[in-house]
């Protein structure tokens, strides 16, 4: 198995069609496997197709671009003796060249290829539900929320409230606000919704929103990761407030509130014990 070390070592001999034959098959392997090099290998692949579609005059691989800077800078070295006219002829010359402009081309076309692909995998990314799970809770402060029928489990409510209140939530196409106030583990309850499920927990004051959505091949993998006690939790930060998410049996649960990540992972461990 080939290292992220030795993908980032062999990348451009790899995507130049000159790496060797036993090491091209591991390397393809790693980049299947690894997520992070694998976000690499693609942003180095789309670069390289803009490079290709504006400048197509370089034909050097990026891995020879040192060398070709060198050679300028020697080129530059050498007219240091020359008369003082023929020098500023010669500097200009370099600087308004083919090669330099190439290059310069080339070093704004990766930075704004860079620029675009990390705008397109965020927006592709966890920024839209997270930023929906953030915007639930600002609106269960406000005993206004209004939740999505077709992305929530309902049933998956009913374990965090008492087991002897009748709490099935009724099914309507109309919004329907109800508020039920209980006290689960010593500790008040309310839960709002819909036709939808979404529990507040008044935690030491703090208010905790947990809301229960179906997983739709979420995109965790992309957030931080946190190993709590037996379970791997996902974390992640919008507009002040931290969102602790886990997923079980295919089912997505987010936990948002503005108080400290480690207390949101123990409450959330709890939470997940269940």
């Amino acid at each position: 198995m080939m290292s992220c070390i030795d993908v980032n070592k062999y990348l451009y001999e790899f995507m130049d069609g000159e790496l060797e034959t036993g090491l091209y098959p591991k390397l393809q392997k790693h980049l299947e496997q690894c997520i992070l090099c694998n976000q690499r290998y693609e942003f180095e692949k789309q670069t390289r197709l803009l490079i290709k579609a504006h400048c197509k005059n370089v034909t050097a691989p990026r891995h020879l671009r040192s060398r070709i800077i060198a050679n300028l800078d020697s080129i530059d070295h050498e007219s240091v003796s020359r008369t003082a006219p023929s020098h500023e002829r010669k500097r200009l010359k370099i600087l308004f060249s083919p090669h330099t402009l190439a290059i310069a081309a080339s070093l704004l076309l990766m930075i704004a290829g860079g620029i675009f692909y990390l705008a397109n995998n965020r927006q592709a990314g966890s920024v839209s539900i997270v930023d929906d799970a953030v915007t639930n809770h600002v609106k269960v402060l406000n005993e206004n929320l209004v939740f999505n029928e077709r992305t929530s489990v309902v049933g998956n409510a009913s374990r965090y409230l008492s087991q002897n209140i009748n709490t099935q939530i009724r099914k309507s196409l109309n919004p329907l606000n109800i508020e039920q106030v209980r006290i689960v583990n010593d500790m008040p309850v309310n839960h709002y919704g819909t036709s939808s499920p979404c529990i507040v927990f008044n935690h030491e004051g703090n208010k905790l929103s947990l809301q229960i959505i179906r997983n739709m091949h979420f995109p965790i993998a992309k957030l931080e990761r946190i190993s709590f006690g037996p379970r791997d939790f996902y974390i992640t930060n919008r507009r002040g407030f931290n969102t602790v998410i886990w997923i079980e049996n295919d089912t997505t649960y987010f936990l948002t509130s503005d108080i400290h990540t480690n207390e949101m992972l123990r409450f959330a461990a709890t939470l997940a014990s269940h």
